[in-house]
């Protein structure tokens, strides 16, 4: 299946958050420049001052270039595929990459099979990202029994973007603590904590500091989200895809549930992520037990 596009409404949170920071930027660092008077600026923050505009033009830049990447990679190689009929049936299925209510899911699912149908295709257990087909065939399926497990999802930025981040976010900090700009704190914690989420030893203490929040549990062919919603190789289907630019083949990772009680996701930072490698394994199992999720 194609891997993880831009939205509408990912673009316009975007455009609003290079707008906060412009404004955040113009009023804690610029605006007393200005005030101060012009003749009285220092070099240091003069280039760090462009440093911050640089970094947003970047995003902006890196963001459309991405867009047009995306297309480009869904009509040269994508509609190319042996998989072409199964592309056509997600596209007319319109699947809502959303959380949603069983109304809109058992829509969903109808349409799927309805287009599945057209194609003369069976429902698979498991939709999977092109670009990551050789790295989730890396990963064992073994026939032995496996325990049912908690699977504790993760961050949505992968391995390169978490390094870069910790970069930028480190030194924006410092920016922001050496010119007391509130702004540059922020958004420099903001980026050093996100990539940190996804570290093993964090992740471990989750269900822990979850807050009541229940933990979703991955068993041989199911995974039990709650006493209510309960996804099964039976009635429902997995979709696998990278998040990011399409040509990076150890993207984070997006699993979609989707079945006629509703739709639900995790993330994961990398196919090579445990947590993902459990519930690979257990929802692709030869020997599907979905009955054993009504003891969970």
């Amino acid at each position: 299946m194609p891997h993880a596009m831009k939205d509408r409404q990912s673009m316009l949170g975007l455009v609003i958050l290079f707008a906060c920071i412009v404004i955040g930027v113009g009023a804690l660092i610029i605006l007393p420049i200005a005030i101060r008077g012009w003749g009285n600026i220092r070099t240091f923050e003069i280039v760090l001052s462009g440093f911050l505009l640089l970094i947003l033009l970047s995003l902006v830049v890196s963001y459309l270039s991405e867009i047009r990447r995306e297309r480009r990679f869904m009509r040269s190689r994508l509609r190319k595929t042996t998989w072409a009929p199964w592309l056509r049936a997600l596209h007319d299925a319109r699947i809502p990459f959303t959380r949603c209510s069983a109304r809109k899911a058992d829509k969903a699912c109808a349409r799927l099979q309805d287009a599945l149908d057209a194609e003369g295709l069976e429902l698979p257990r498991t939709f999977a990202d092109l670009r990551l087909a050789i790295e989730l065939d890396r990963i064992p399926l073994v026939d032995a029994f496996l325990e049912p497990e908690k699977v504790i999802p993760g961050s949505r930025v992968d391995r390169r973007r978490g390094r870069n981040s910790l970069i930028i976010g480190a030194v924006l900090l410092t920016g922001g603590l050496l010119l007391d700009a509130d702004v540059c704190i922020v958004i420099g914690i903001f980026m050093i904590v996100l990539p940190l989420l996804s570290l093993q030893v964090i992740r471990r203490m989750t269900p822990d500091i979850r807050f009541g929040f229940r933990t979703s549990i991955a068993g041989q062919g199911f995974l039990h989200v709650n006493d209510s919603l309960c996804f099964t190789s039976t009635n429902g289907t997995c979709l696998v895809r990278g998040i990011g630019p399409a040509r990076n083949t150890d993207a984070a990772v997006e699993a979609w549930f989707l079945c006629p009680g509703g739709m639900r996701m995790l993330t994961f930072p990398s196919v090579h992520d445990p947590h993902f490698v459990a519930l690979w394994q257990r929802w692709n199992h030869s020997d599907p037990r979905p009955e054993l999720a009504g003891a969970i």
